[in-house]
């Protein structure tokens, strides 16, 4: 008790205090940002679902929601070195940046050079391969008569690779991407003396554009990675480099799974199956670019590239099907079989062999001397293939869906790959005189994703190659993409 009027009279202060504090005051709006300017990151780590000081609610309802749907664009634009060196001294943020390099391409000064799309589940990786597959002697006959003549080939992939795996964070704005885009050019062939009055041989050599890194972009604001220029040309004048600079941009759009506008109407006890059509149209690469560039929302880029292909403007290359189950893996393939050899016995001549003995005259001491040699009119023995492999040109599909509890959603992993044979590589020089390698392009995409029955989305690009420096090919212009249509059905 004799504590009690202390214990009043701090009572009383607290009052007192709280009667004196102001009413807090309603919460203001804060004014909008001008697009393309990048949103502060939520407290604590935007990757870590839970962390930071958001509602914990909502932190273990996110927790619940599958994987979103993300959707990557990279593009590379190329302009004079003086150019690209101004612009990125006076812009520091990759969308000023951006902005400006639209502005020097509307008049002419910048060109847009690749356009890649990717669409994939966040935590899972995906793959998109526009090349060409070039064979190149590696070893070489050993025999007098064969120097100089290949034996055995390998196979180097010219022309873009990129690698993605994002991982989406929580508040659905902010990306954490580890991606590793590539592009490989054949620089062309060179013949390499030999040793001292032996014949020469036939290397190529390549230019490698390469970034691997991770980086953290913000929904619907422009990202600069990096300069992504070509190496200087084989044989340039003091190694001078282009005269261009290539600068490369992501784009990144996290699309949460889609939500069925209606229950099913197939029966929770049926059987069922999925359908599945493949399309894929070519169009204007200023087309594709203004279909994924701000990125779509989910079915957008059916609806415009549909309608363009209503008016002419867009062309469908390719369109397969197939149907399967649930859980199960389906492969459907439309392919020609190519045959072609891999390793040769190389050419030769018949040699005479000549033995001769010789002795002291007693019989004793007798030794034996084989000689070998081959006379100018021998008999030439040609060469011929020893080895040979089969490669499967066309349309390969091979899918795996899940459907989810709804009856709707579906969960697919699917690899989509259209391989084209093209003849024999050209090769100049003594590489004109080996055996011809046969030419294989590869248009080849790997991911997973999430997607609604009866609804049309988009997959990514499936571009062949531009310009690479194989068969003296060059850049069509045109972007090619590539759309999947599943669709729940009762058998």
């Amino acid at each position: 008790m004799k504590y009690l009027p202390a214990t009043i009279l701090i009572g009383a202060l607290a009052l007192a205090i709280h009667a004196q504090t102001p009413e807090p005051k309603p919460a203001e709006t804060a004014p909008a940002k001008p697009a393309g300017t990048p949103r502060p990151k939520p407290d604590g780590d935007p990757f870590v679902k839970g962390s930071g000081s958001g509602d914990a609610a909502a932190n273990e309802a996110q927790k619940e929601e599958e994987s979103p749907n993300v959707l990557i664009v990279f593009e590379n634009y190329s302009m004079n070195r003086n150019d690209a060196a101004a612009l990125l001294e006076a812009e520091a943020h990759g969308a000023a940046r951006y902005r400006r390099v639209l502005d020097l391409a509307k008049a002419g000064q910048a060109h847009l050079q690749t356009l890649t799309a990717v669409v994939t589940r966040s935590g899972s990786r995906m793959v998109n391969e526009a090349i060409d597959e070039v064979r190149y002697a590696v070893e070489f006959g050993p025999n007098a008569g064969a120097k100089g003549l290949p034996t055995a080939w390998e196979t180097r992939n010219v022309g873009d690779t990129i690698e993605v795996e994002p991982t989406a964070g929580p508040d659905g704005h902010f990306c954490d991407l580890n991606l590793v885009p590539s592009r490989v050019t054949l620089a062309g062939f060179y013949d390499e003396a030999g040793m001292p009055g032996g014949p020469s041989t036939s290397l190529p050599y390549f230019n490698d554009q390469k970034i691997t890194t991770s980086v953290t972009t913000d929904e619907g604001v422009p990202y600069f990675l990096s300069t992504y220029t070509p190496p200087p040309a084989q044989g340039a004048v003091n190694n001078a480099g282009s005269e261009d600079v290539w600068l490369a941009f992501l784009h990144t759009s996290i699309q949460k799974a889609p939500t069925p506008e209606a229950k099913s109407t197939i029966k929770a006890d049926a059987p069922v199956a999925v359908n599945f059509e493949y399309s894929c149209y070519s169009l204007e690469r200023a087309a594709a670019h203004d279909i994924l560039v701000p990125p779509p929302l989910i079915g957008a880029a059916w609806d415009k590239v549909h309608a363009l292909a209503g008016e002419k403007k867009a062309q469908l290359e390719f369109i397969t099907s197939l149907r399967t189950k649930s859980g199960q893996r389906a492969v459907v393939e439309e392919t020609q079989e190519v045959r072609y050899a891999t390793e040769f016995n190389p050419p030769d001549t018949t040699a005479t062999v000549e033995t001769s003995k010789t002795d002291d005259g007693k019989g004793q001491n007798v030794s034996t001397t084989t000689t070998t040699h081959t006379s100018a009119n021998a008999e030439r023995i040609p060469g011929f293939a020893t080895a040979f492999e089969t490669r499967n040109a066309g349309i390969n599909v091979e899918v795996e869906p899940v459907i989810q509890p709804d009856g709707l959603t579906i969960d697919l992993n699917q690899v989509v790959q259209n391989v084209r044979y093209l003849g024999t590589l050209k090769v100049p020089g003594v590489g004109a005189q080996y055996p011809p390698m046969p030419l294989f392009q590869t248009s080849k995409v790997t991911t997973s994703e999430i997607v609604l029955s009866g609804k049309n989305t988009l997959i990514g690009t499936f571009n062949p190659p531009g310009t690479d420096g194989v068969n003296e090919h060059t850049d069509s212009g045109r972007t090619w993409l590539l759309f999947v249509k599943a669709t729940v059905v009762a058998p």
